[in-house]
């Protein structure tokens, strides 16, 4: 049953997930198992067959949602459209992510910013997912790293074209091939954080998204990858 849905614990704001979104950007995340926690009525339609870890981790992005909603002055529910998307309240855009044991989500107000996209992923040490993830250049960067900082680099570029798939699906509709985005990271491997710059190679985004470079943060978290990236509103 539904009503036996668990989430993450209970979520709280969090400013350096904010952090790698422009001002104006809300955020709140969720780690470890907590309190049993009920999805809203409305939230709730059309996830009956969903495995209870999938459900677990629904829930708990919802709840960051609502948490970082209610900061904007919302506090309804956050139903799945159609297309399985959340349904953002009027002027408000936003991004949800999980990834075992963690949960988190990103709303800012459309007349502040245009789209944004969130995600988190745990390091990817198989070798064999590179080619598929990454471009000659991308591989060319991994080889240059040190042994030990290669998959968490591996992840940064995947993370960070999952978060730019997430940003633009805000505005266009169509699938993003791995290969159609060309990720440049700026990372010190001593460091917890740095930022990327992100290349659509061609030209399938009508409006909202130029094909000049898009800019991203992200931070590590042990063995998670957070990535942030943003288009302002008036770019």
């Amino acid at each position: 049953m539904l009503g036996a849905a668990t989430i993450f614990g209970r979520p709280a704001l969090s400013s350096s997930l904010a952090r790698l979104f422009p001002d104006g950007v809300v955020a709140a995340e969720l780690r470890g198992w907590g309190e049993a926690k009920l999805l809203l009525p409305e939230e709730a339609i059309g996830c009956e067959s969903l495995a209870p870890k999938r459900l677990g981790e629904f829930a708990g992005g919802r709840a960051c949602a609502r948490r970082a909603l209610s900061e904007l002055g919302h506090s309804d529910a956050l139903p799945r459209g159609a297309d399985g998307r959340p349904v953002w309240p009027k002027g408000i855009v936003g991004s949800i992510t999980h990834s075992d044991g963690y949960c988190a989500a990103a709303v800012a107000p459309s007349s502040r910013i245009h789209a944004l996209g969130l995600d988190a992923e745990r390091a990817r040490p198989d070798r064999d997912l590179w080619p598929v993830i990454c471009r000659p250049t991308e591989l060319a960067w991994l080889r240059s790293l040190p042994q030990h900082a290669r998959p968490i680099a591996a992840t940064i570029i995947f993370s960070a074209k999952e978060a730019l798939y997430k940003c633009r699906c805000g505005l266009v509709e169509g699938w993003l091939e791995f290969h159609e985005v060309e990720i440049m990271v700026r990372w010190d491997c001593l460091r917890d954080a740095g930022s990327f710059q992100a290349r659509l190679l061609k030209d399938y985004v009508p409006s909202g998204l130029s094909d000049r470079p898009l800019s991203g943060t992200f931070r590590l978290d042990d063995e998670l990858v957070v990535t942030g990236i943003a288009l302002p509103s008036g770019t």
